[in-house]
């Protein structure tokens, strides 16, 4: 289990960093592919929408089909996101693109959290252990991108930029496809129904 907790934090480390390197570039990267500013400061509401208001379903999903499944569909979308923002020349490419980073940020995110608190069993220390480990790297990572783009932005490789993190993700994805198929044993599926929640 040890090790899964690395893979977790290492992962959450990466894409995290490779979230945010894109965010800080995001108009600059759209503008230069023709897009208006309403249109993408939309589609950047509907990433912050699905990102932060889908938790619960994200949870939910997670209980109910498993949370490797969950995450392991989380890094999916987020490759899927990149493919559909380097294309996104047009309007509706963006929205599936955002859309993409959005939930495929939640469900990870969401499950991660929950598969530490479920490695650590009963453990109340060690949960709250993992717990500050888990907001330890993703403050690293969100403070360490905008630093990491300067170079990208000062000599206007704003493209190398954005294949570089999707390439980051896509070998996150890969990595990650045989250890989550070990997170099963942590975890026993819930059926969840709305009427549980008060």
């Amino acid at each position: 289990m040890l090790y899964l907790q690395k893979l977790l934090l290492i992962r959450r480390f990466f894409s995290t960093l490779a979230f945010f390197s894109m965010q800080t570039v995001f108009f600059i990267y759209l503008q230069k592919k023709g897009l208006s500013n309403s249109e993408i400061a939309f589609s950047l509401s509907l990433l912050f929408f699905c990102n932060q208001a889908l938790a619960i379903f994200a949870g939910i999903w997670g209980d109910r089909f498993g949370l490797a499944k969950m995450m392991l569909l989380g890094c999916f979308l987020d490759v899927l996101a990149y493919i559909f923002f380097l294309s996104a020349d047009h309007y509706f490419l963006l929205l599936l693109a955002t859309t993409c980073f959005g939930l495929g940020s939640c469900l990870f995110g969401t499950n991660a959290k929950a598969c530490l608190l479920a490695i650590a069993g009963n453990e109340y220390a060690e949960k709250t252990r993992l717990q500050g480990k888990y907001l330890k790297v993703t403050s690293m990572s969100s403070m360490g991108a905008p630093l990491l783009v300067i170079p990208f932005i000062k000599y206007d490789h704003i493209n190398a930029l954005i294949w570089a993190c999707f390439a980051i993700e896509a070998i996150l994805f890969v990595m990650m496809i045989k250890p989550f198929s070990q997170i099963q044993a942590v975890q026993k599926l819930v059926k969840f129904r709305f009427s549980q929640i008060r």
